[in-house]
């Protein structure tokens, strides 16, 4: 349809007010396309009621959705459904009223009263009629072409001209009795000879006319399917053999006239263009794929040379998205406003030398503050704590008791300064109200690498899962891919694992119960009743079944915002296995789904009596061996051999969609499936980034051809020489180029696609320049500078190149060493982010998916 066309259909609808400003709808649900156009066409209306064939009727002549199949009714009422269901999830006002009128009840629908609010709804107009409605017409079904089911033949009728078949060499195996059997009269025709009558075996009565005998049906005999093909064609004959001839066919009146051949079909409807999915997973390492320290500074350049620990690792975060949930809209990925992961690594100094190294892993809910705000205060927490300690001195017990005290008071001090600072919140907002206060919190993970040992602190459902292997033998060259056999030595097993705060551990749900907490099904929305005294306080490992689904909740809230703050309504967020979280209204009944967490003033209103504590667990567990380049720790047992270590950091966005249920088999599962992508890193990882950098060149080289093709011959020397030192990003290019690449080499290091940066709090947009990942042995990544200003120079934004995080300038083969194990981890990551991926971890396809951060590191 051409822009005209649309322009005059529009003009007749120039008053619809699509976007509802006035209305009281939150902006999560006003993401939802579908919704807003519908609540657009009722309000359009004058707010009335009207049923679902109405509500078609209007929106099909403003054409706002494209309401074209053969259930159109079911369309609204899923529209309508969904939106109240979601609503009531979140303990949010209907958004719509549903009235019935008439002896038959007939269901009617309007914007609730709470959702116009005080906006004053337009006229009441007439609403159309079903043959004042243009219906776009479908494709007809012919033009689809589908390899479904095939159709069945139709069953030809009888005719004079069908074949019959004979049987003189049939052998007759088995009477039937049911069918009468007739034999073919000898005087059908005066003029049929001997020799000609005795080719039917039809009996019919002689007294019948000759009309009669030729309407009379020809039953075939079921015993003659062990006939062949060929022998049935010999058997067959017309009307014609018999003697019948045309002459008969004029008697009856039965001739057939000559039918012109149907035209051919219409050629099938071009394949849609294949579209290529934007790469949304953002990688981030030191070397391999470094950050742009402009829009990420959460990663340190940290010294390896003085602690080389845990020195090599990736993180990749994909911020959460959503599928529309009607079949009419695309299959495109709908992202968050926001990614509420946050990240840190940093440094551990003490008397100015790195003696440790610190990451950091917040999973945020309600919304990013409370995760950004630990992840920029805790460092600093930690490195005070540590600095009061020697890590040679961790070997005693008491020692390392005196540090899990220190630990759990920084967590609690960190926690209180944030709820103070909430607290002033609030108070600001009641003095101005156009002002909303996010009731968020977090869940934390800490894993501080100390000399030689590693301390894990854990608090909420986010994962920490150590995974160890044999310490690999020398490996046999490998020069080709896809030659890589099975090895012992990379059958990863898991030695540690964090335990996930869940409201189903019978100590954590005692402590709830104790301290003003209740427990609501997440499904039925009812209160769970238990016996606090039946509830087990010393076993951290008790279940009680019963809280499998439940949500944590104050017994008698009282909303903590007591001016008339008309904060707008929430659409629920959904995972995997049901875990709702929501942006929640401070008026609203607060839930959570984690029995500990960082933030959440209102479960903590009674200083002395919190619901729901920030309590850590502290693990200690040594590593290393005396001798610190190894990075090995020996196990006990008959036989005592050295082992390697691999740390696994991850939210509850990867385990929320595992096909395991259980934390126990999801952390063998991903043992399991990190041990064959490790080798592969290992043994033809340098293969593999030789290809990449040939790649890489031979993308420079297209793109310097496409830039003299656009400048011409005489460009300027230094713009064409700054083009030879660019380095660009295989991935997008290679699909728009049609290149088949090869399949391990898929999404390798991708550009900063608009998602990833938006998903760590930036809101410029990236050019498709700007990659992720650049090439270290290039003269520009150790010193980047300025384009110069010309007329011919690409932009500025495509020369913005992230610069590596080195504390100092090393050696080559150095740096080719840690590239390859950086891509090594963060390819390994990549996989397990990818939660649609066809790997065997994740469950199928669902609708939601949460934000996912990974934190790969190899010790």
């Amino acid at each position: 349809m051409s822009t005209d066309t649309e322009l005059e259909k529009h003009l007749e609808h120039e008053s619809i007010d699509l976007e509802l400003k006035d209305l009281n709808i939150d902006a999560m649900l006003r993401a939802n396309k579908s919704f807003m156009r519908l609540a657009a066409t009722i309000f359009y209306y004058g707010n009335q009621s009207l049923s679902a064939a109405q509500l078609v009727n209007c929106v099909r002549s403003l054409e706002l959705l494209p309401l074209r199949g053969e259930t159109p009714k079911s369309t609204i009422q899923g529209i309508v459904s969904s939106s109240r269901s979601a609503s009531r999830k979140a303990n949010l006002l209907d958004p719509f009223t549903i009235d019935k009128y008439g002896p038959q009840r007939q269901t009617k629908y309007r914007l609730s009263d709470a959702c116009v609010g005080n906006a004053v709804p337009p006229k009441i107009k007439a609403v159309p009629e079903d043959d004042t409605v243009e219906i776009v017409p479908v494709v007809p079904m012919t033009q689809i072409t589908s390899p479904g089911k095939r159709q069945r033949k139709a069953p030809e009728l009888y005719t004079p001209t069908t074949k019959i078949r004979q049987s003189a060499q049939r052998s007759r195996k088995k009477s039937r009795a049911k069918k009468p059997k007739h034999k073919a009269v000898e005087d059908v025709a005066n003029n049929t000879t001997p020799a000609e009558e005795s080719q039917s075996d039809i009996e019919v009565d002689d007294d019948l006319t000759l009309e009669e005998r030729m309407q009379i049906p020809i039953y075939s005999d079921d015993s003659d399917a062990d006939h062949n093909k060929g022998d049935e064609e010999e058997d067959a004959a017309s009307f014609d053999s018999m003697g019948l001839g045309s002459d008969y066919e004029e008697l009856l009146g039965k001739r057939k006239e000559t039918k012109a051949p149907p035209p051919p079909p219409p050629p099938p409807p071009p394949p849609p263009p294949q579209v290529v999915e934007e790469d949304t997973i953002a990688n981030y390492s030191l070397i391999y794929t470094p950050p742009n320290t402009a829009e990420i500074d959460y990663i340190d350049a940290i010294n390896f040379s003085e602690y080389n620990i845990a020195s090599n690792f990736a993180i990749v975060q994909q911020k959460g998205y959503s599928y529309p949930r009607f079949r009419s809209q695309e299959k495109i990925k709908i992202p968050k406003v926001h990614c509420e992961d946050k990240f840190r690594v940093s440094d551990i100094y003490k008397n100015k030398r790195v003696v440790g190294r610190l990451f950091v892993l917040a999973d945020g809910h309600g919304g990013p503050g409370c995760s950004e705000y630990f992840v920029r205060n805790t460092p600093e927490a930690v490195q005070a704590v540590c600095s009061k300690y020697l890590p040679s001195k961790l070997g005693e017990a008491s020692v390392r008791a005196k540090l899990e005290k220190d630990i759990k008071a920084m967590i609690q001090q960190l926690d209180d300064s944030y709820l103070d600072l909430k607290r002033q919140q609030i108070v600001s907002a009641v003095e101005n109200s156009s002002k909303t206060v996010d009731n968020d919190g977090c869940t934390l993970i800490l894993n501080l690498f100390l000399g030689e040992w590693l301390i894990n602190v854990n608090v909420g459902d986010s994962r920490t899962v150590l995974i160890t292997a044999p310490e690999p033998s020398t490996p046999l060259p490998v020069t080709t891919p896809y030659t890589v056999g099975i090895d012992k030595d990379y059958n990863f097993e898991v030695e540690f694992a964090s335990q996930d705060h869940k409201p189903y551990l019978e100590h954590l749900a005692r402590h709830i119960l104790e301290n003003g907490g209740e427990f609501v099904d997440s499904v039925q929305n009812r209160v769970i009743k238990l016996d606090v005294d039946k509830l087990k306080e010393d076993d951290r490992y008790a279940k009680r079944s019963s809280l499998k689904n439940a949500r944590i909740r104050p017994k008698d809230y009282l909303s903590s915002n007591s001016h008339d703050q008309a904060a707008p309504s929430s659409l629920p967020k959904s995972t995997g296995n049901n875990a709702i979280e929501e942006y929640r209204d401070r008026d609203r009944v607060p839930s959570l789904n984690v029995a500990r967490s960082c933030g959440d003033l209102d479960f903590k209103m009674d200083p002395d009596h919190k619901i729901i504590s920030c309590e850590p667990d502290v693990t200690f567990i040594r590593i290393s061996d005396t001798h610190r380049g190894s990075r090995t720790t020996i196990r006990n047992g008959p036989n005592k051999e050295k082992r390697r270590h691999f740390l696994f950091m991850s939210t509850d966005g990867t385990f929320d969609y595992m096909y395991e249920e259980t934390a126990d088999r999801q952390n063998k599962a991903i043992a399991k499936e990190l041990g064959p992508m490790i080798e592969d890193g290992e043994k033809i990882g340098p293969y593999l980034l030789d290809e990449e950098d040939k790649l890489r060149e031979e993308a420079l080289a297209r793109e310097r051809e496409a830039i003299r093709s656009k400048t011409g011959a005489d460009a300027p020397a230094a713009a064409i020489k700054h083009d030879q030192q660019e380095n660009v990003t295989m991935t997008g290019k290679e699909e728009e180029e049609g290149e088949d690449p090869i399949d391990i080499m898929d999404n390798n290091t991708p550009a900063a696609s608009t998602e990833a940066i938006a998903a760590n709090g930036d809101d410029e947009v990236a050019q498709p320049g700007s990659p992720m990942s650049i090439d270290p042995s290039s003269p520009m990544s150790a010193e980047q500078t300025d384009p110069p200003q010309t007329e011919t120079a690409v932009p500025d934004s495509a020369l913005l190149k992230p610069k590596p995080l080195l504390h100092k300038e090393i050696d080559d083969e150095d740096l080719r060493t840690r590239r390859i194990k950086e891509r090594t981890l963060v390819h390994s990551a990549r996989q397990f982010a990818n939660r649609e991926g066809a790997h065997g971890v994740f469950a199928s396809k669902l609708q939601d998916y949460d934000d996912c951060t990974i934190i790969l590191v190899e010790i």
